[in-house]
C-alpha cells in the first residue's frame, strides 16, 4: 500500500526513485576513505568534503529499515546582474536551486508515511553513489550521475524510514557504456579534472571545488574558465547525453542595479531587503552568498 502510494505520487511529480535495505549503508561506509588511502582520491579533498556522511543512521531514528533515493529533474537557471549600466548574465547550474524540490518531496513523504504512523528523515549521504548502487542512475566519465530521461540535470535526495520496503535495489556500480568511447567532457574541461583512465575525476582540480568556497583562486586558473555564478557547466554542456536538456531553463532571476551594487560591495545578507534576500534564497545562492561578490567579479572580468 505504502509503496504504491509513494510510487504514484512521486511519478506524478515527475520524479524517479529506488529503495534498498538500510544495511547496505554499512557496505559503502569506507569507500571514500579506502580510495583516499590508496591515493586514488586526493586526501585533502577527502578530508574537506567526504567525511561528514551519516552511514550509521540509528542515532537519527530508533529503527531505520530502508533508504529511499529520489531523482528529480532540474535544469539550469539564469541570473542577471546590472552594474554600471551593463547587464551581466550568468548560469546557475542544476542542483543549486533545491528548496522547491526539497519541499515538494517532503510534502509527498509526509502524506505517505506520517498518515500511516511511519517516520522518515534526511541524513547526509553520498547521493551519487547511492543512486548508482541502487540502479537509479549510472556514472558518466565526468563522475556525475545520469538518470534516464533526465541526463545529469538531476537533483538527488535520500531519506531513511522505519518502513521496510520489500524491494531491495542494490548492485554493482554501473557506468554509461557510451562514455567508454567518448571524450567530449575531457576535451571541454579546462582544468584537466576529468581523467581518461578512470571514472573518478581529479576533484581537487575542478572549478567547483574553488568557487563554492572562500579560498584563493589558484594562479593556474585562467579568467575565461569561469562560466557559472557557482559551480561549473563545462562537462555537462559538452555531454551528448544532455543534448535534449541543454536548452531547458527553469527560471530567470533579475537583480536590479541597486541590488547588484549591494551584493558586489559585500553587504551583509541580513541588511539586504526582504525582496533581495528572497531572490538569493530562491535561486539557491543563499548558502553561497559569502562567495557571491567574488564570483560575480570573476564573471564580469
Amino acid at each position: 500500500m505504502i509503496n504504491n502510494a509513494l510510487k504514484t505520487k512521486l511519478e506524478a511529480a515527475g520524479f524517479q526513485f529506488r529503495t534498498f535495505k538500510i544495511e547496505h549503508l554499512e557496505e559503502i561506509s569506507n569507500v571514500f576513505s579506502d580510495l583516499a588511502e590508496q591515493g586514488i582520491l586526493d586526501m585533502n579533498f577527502y578530508r574537506d568534503n567526504l567525511t561528514n556522511f551519516n552511514f550509521c543512521c540509528k542515532n537519527m531514528m530508533d529503527n531505520p529499515k530502508s533508504v529511499i533515493v529520489i531523482a528529480s529533474p532540474q535544469h539550469k537557471s539564469f541570473v542577471e546582474f546590472r552594474y554600471e549600466g551593463k547587464p551581466y548574465e550568468a548560469v546557475i547550474p542544476p542542483i543549486y536551486r533545491y528548496p522547491e524540490i526539497k519541499n515538494k518531496i517532503t510534502d509527498i513523504l509526509n502524506s505517505v508515511f506520517t498518515e500511516s504512523s511511519f517516520s522518515f528523515t534526511k541524513p547526509v549521504l553520498p547521493l551519487k553513489l547511492l543512486a548508482v548502487k541502487s540502479g537509479l542512475g549510472k556514472y558518466g566519465r565526468n563522475n556525475l550521475c545520469y538518470v534516464p530521461s533526465m541526463g545529469s540535470f538531476v537533483m538527488l535526495n535520500a531519506y531513511i524510514t522505519d518502513y521496510e520496503f520489500e524491494e531491495d535495489n542494490w548492485g554493482d556500480i554501473q557506468v554509461l557504456e557510451s562514455c567508454k568511447n567518448c571524450t567530449a567532457c575531457i576535451e571541454n574541461c579546462p582544468t584537466g579534472a576529468i581523467a581518461n583512465d578512470k571514472f573518478l575525476i581529479r576533484a581537487q582540480k575542478c572549478i567547483t571545488n574553488f568557487n563554492e568556497y572562500d579560498v584563493p583562486m589558484p594562479d593556474w586558473m585562467k579568467p575565461d574558465w569561469h562560466n557559472s555564478v557557482v559551480g561549473c557547466m563545462k562537462c555537462q554542456v559538452a555531454c551528448p547525453h544532455n543534448s535534449s536538456f541543454i536548452d531547458m531553463v527553469d527560471e530567470r532571476i533579475f537583480f536590479n542595479a541597486e541590488e547588484s551594487k549591494l551584493i558586489l560591495n559585500g553587504c551583509a545578507f541580513d541588511n539586504l531587503s526582504q525582496e533581495t534576500r528572497n531572490k538569493i534564497s530562491n535561486s539557491g545562492l543563499g548558502d553561497y552568498y559569502h562567495v557571491l561578490p567574488r564570483n560575480m567579479r570573476l564573471l564580469m572580468d
